[in-house]
């Protein structure tokens, strides 16, 4: 066992899978089918925590650097989806504006500065990002595990970038949400009752979005090799536009999926081989401006 979790595969990939299944599996068993339903979502975040524990250790708090606050997100993030009730009373620019807002601040404060005012475009797109990401993810929530299945496949997008652009530890814990995700999708295949609620989009989600903030203020993969992953958050409409009569179908999903992860893969290949290894340039402007700094 020591020697699974040493290893990166095991860190990445089985230890968030099995974690997720077996949280499932403990919360499912718990409670009744309707909530074990809801509630066991729950294990893609814990099958995330985990993995990033055996991969990084447990940071210390309060955190000193962007990969530290990564950990405490999740915790947050989690928190605030258990508060949360199923009912949709509250407007996504309610609950997701100062969701953002609060995540990318944290993140960007150490790199802003007032003498270079340009350092706060990054952090205003990104919370542009953040907002189409997660309304579109809410939108999903009836739509079964679609929502997952996106997750799945945007994580997945996001680990070949980060690996790509030589972020082992990113691209690491990625992979983990990913598993975590495909963990849960396996236990629940067969549940037509789940629905992506905040709560999926608050454990699965977020965790997502605060690595790709990390890559966005600070280097680490190339950002025009992520764009095409925001075509995910429209794969339902692709489905209907493009298989009309297949609408609903896991394999047209997936068909449609593949498409912008390919993309991007080939775009992280071509950008990190234009990449000057000695030139040492920043992918942002705001990483730029911190090692200058």
């Amino acid at each position: 066992m020591s020697n699974i979790l040493a290893h990166p595969i095991g860190q990445s990939l089985i230890l968030p899978f099995s974690v997720s299944i077996l949280c499932s599996f403990l919360i499912q068993s718990l409670l009744n089918n309707e909530r074990g339903t809801r509630w066991a979502v729950l294990a893609i975040a814990a099958g995330a925590l985990a993995s990033y524990v055996a991969i990084l250790g447990l940071p210390p708090f309060p955190p000193r650097v962007s990969s530290q606050k990564f950990f405490y997100i999740v915790v947050f993030a989690t928190l605030v989806g258990i508060t949360l009730k199923p009912s949709r009373k509250l407007s996504t620019r309610t609950l997701f504006f100062p969701t953002a807002l609060v995540v990318v601040t944290w993140f960007a404060i150490p790199t802003l500065t007032w003498r270079y005012p340009e350092t706060f475009v990054p952090p205003i797109l990104l919370m542009a990002v953040w907002l189409v990401t997660l309304q579109q993810f809410d939108r999903l929530g009836d739509r079964g595990l679609l929502g997952i299945f996106v997750l799945i496949f945007g994580a997945t997008g996001i680990a070949i970038t980060a690996g790509l652009g030589n972020s082992a530890s990113i691209a690491q814990v990625a992979l983990a949400i990913a598993a975590a995700a495909a963990g849960f999708c396996f236990l629940v295949w067969r549940n037509h009752q789940f629905r992506f609620d905040r709560l999926a989009i608050f454990t699965g989600v977020v965790p997502l979005l605060a690595l790709i903030s990390q890559l966005i203020l600070f280097g680490g993969a190339p950002i025009f090799a992520m764009l095409p992953l925001l075509a995910l958050l429209f794969v339902d409409q692709a489905v209907a536009y493009t298989f009309p009569s297949w609408k609903g179908s896991t394999l047209a999903v997936g068909m449609i999926c593949l498409l912008p992860l390919a993309i991007t893969a080939a775009l992280a290949l071509h950008l990190e081989a234009s990449y000057d290894p000695y030139g040492h340039l920043p992918v942002t402007p705001i990483a730029h401006g911190t090692s200058e700094g």
